[in-house]
């Protein structure tokens, strides 16, 4: 599992959808999954298939994109490591 947490900035809350840039080679994910106005943590479950690349993957990151006062706003995430076993 991959724990997300959001940092939303003003009052204006509304839906944020969260997509994967990219994913170690065997690994799969959600498409895309939502956060509801009044949710800042989730925790999205990943699957390694059997032959999937094992060791340190430094490029997870996602993508979030919502509305705010009425505009489109798209967030990228820092990179973070993973490890797959």
């Amino acid at each position: 599992k991959v724990k997300i947490t959001l940092t939303r900035r003003g009052d204006d809350k509304q839906p944020v959808d969260v997509k994967f840039k990219k994913l170690p080679a065997g690994v799969t994910g959600p498409e895309k999954t939502t956060f509801a106005p009044d949710q800042n943590e989730m925790e999205i479950e990943l699957s390694a298939a059997a032959d999937a690349a094992k060791g340190n993957f430094t490029e997870l990151a996602v993508t979030a994109t919502t509305k705010y006062a009425a505009q489109d706003v798209t967030v990228d995430s820092p990179n973070v490591a993973i490890e797959t076993k």
